[in-house]
């Protein structure tokens, strides 16, 4: 259960999270937690706020158990993160080209390189804007 820490500050510690939010505007006040989504997306109503499980991009940034921010609405282009479902699993790559073909890499080289064919069923959830790393 998050708790106020002083004026404006309210920590969660079964998640390890401290947010300043000196007008009180995040805090639920019927559940008494910081909704994340709302603190990271409030401005952009197209963005996910998304965990991150993956170990595979952590040279991007992107830790598990941080935050994603994702864009819906951002345009896909090469060397873009993106996220996306794959025969309904949800994947964190980076787009890229190789040979013609395109295809998502993982920051980890030990991974394989995943081809898209027309024969790939994908769902683009959308771009990483951002990632953020709780203590």
């Amino acid at each position: 259960m998050a708790y106020e820490d002083g004026p404006g500050i309210i920590h969660d510690p079964n998640s390890k999270l401290t947010v300043r939010d000196p007008t009180g505007y995040f805090k639920d006040r019927k559940k008494g937690h910081v909704d994340l989504h709302r603190f990271f997306t409030e401005k952009y109503r197209s963005d996910l706020a998304m965990p991150i499980h993956t170990k595979e991009m952590r040279t991007s940034g992107l830790y598990p158990g941080g935050i994603a921010l994702v864009s819906r609405a951002r345009p896909v282009a090469e060397g873009s993160i993106v996220v996306v479902s794959i025969q309904g699993q949800t994947v964190v790559r980076r787009l890229a080209k190789q040979d013609g073909t395109w295809c998502l890499l993982a920051d980890d080289l030990r991974e394989k390189p995943f081809f898209i064919t027309e024969f790939t069923e994908v769902e683009r959830i959308g771009v990483v804007t951002s990632a953020h790393i709780i203590f």
